[in-house]
């Protein structure tokens, strides 16, 4: 990897990647490596990000893009839809998450499945729900 020259992205999905060991090693390997040429997006529920602050905080330099998927715009909708989830847990991580991407040129995005349980809720411009609640610009949808 250092002798790449150009910026190389990858991209982490599938599953949640933030309790994948096999990708917590590699996220570990691309921080020792130094290389600012590598960056990387990643799609993730949100629910761990507190609990990997300290990973998610060395990888935040090579970071392009956090997408976390909300898939409700209420906690009543998040809590049928995302089994074992958490609401206020979804908001805190995300806060985390916005707060670090700042330090950094790291875009935090809000993704939404539209699911038969949730499609009255589907985000926009004059309706969604948490755009100015804690996140304001910093987060995109």
């Amino acid at each position: 990897y250092s002798k790449l020259q150009h910026t190389r992205t990858f991209r982490w999905a599938g599953g949640e990647p933030f309790i994948s060991r096999s990708y917590l090693d590699l996220w570990e390997y691309i921080v020792s490596l130094n290389n600012q040429n590598l960056k990387n997006v990643i799609q993730t529920n949100g629910s761990y990000l507190t609990k990997k602050k300290d990973l998610l905080t060395a990888m935040m330099p090579y970071i392009s893009q956090l997408r976390i998927s909300f898939d409700a715009g209420t906690a009543d909708t998040y809590t049928k839809i995302r089994k074992n989830g958490n609401w206020d847990t979804l908001l805190n991580n995300t806060e985390l998450a916005v707060e670090l991407s700042a330090e950094f040129d790291a875009i935090v995005s809000a993704d939404f499945v539209v699911q038969l349980d949730n499609f009255k809720e589907i985000p926009h411009e004059e309706v969604y729900p948490f755009r100015n609640y804690r996140f304001g610009k910093y987060v995109k949808y």
